[in-house]
């Protein structure tokens, strides 16, 4: 049976779905300020709960969490398409990580909806006539 996501998986889904098609539709500022809010609200949390820190959305998480800084600065966007898809991929990659260290990981079945959405962020680069990751 699949889990039930929690507020920063549901927050997570939707920001996967939401970006991928602010990014299709050429709508690069936007994406990028919702690639900041998924940072904020989902990806900083995970990390500082991961690292037994109290979350204050990512306020000095290079020196509170080191380890996920890194990580986190390769989900920040440049202003083209190429380059968003690319954070977005990188948050996503991030998401599963930190989820996995969290105990929700593969021992945990994805929901359909979780299915759909990294379907459909994976399809992106296609959709834009560029190669996906590994291509």
């Amino acid at each position: 049976m699949a889990a039930v996501p929690g507020v920063d998986g549901i927050l997570g889904l939707a920001a996967g779905h939401y970006l991928a098609d602010k990014i299709e539709r050429g709508e690069i500022l936007e994406a990028l300020d919702g690639l900041g809010v998924l940072r904020t609200l989902v990806l900083a949390p995970l990390a500082f709960r991961r690292a037994g820190v109290q979350a204050t959305g990512v306020r000095r998480i290079e020196s509170r969490v080191p380890a996920c800084a890194a990580a986190l600065g390769r989900t920040v966007g440049g202003v083209d398409a190429a380059a968003c898809v690319t954070a977005l991929e990188a948050a996503i990659e991030l998401y599963t990580e930190l989820r996995e260290a969290g105990g929700q990981g593969s021992e945990v079945e994805m929901s359909e909806v979780e299915r759909e959405v990294r379907a459909h962020a994976a399809g992106l680069p296609a959709r834009l006539g560029r190669p996906g990751p590994g291509s």
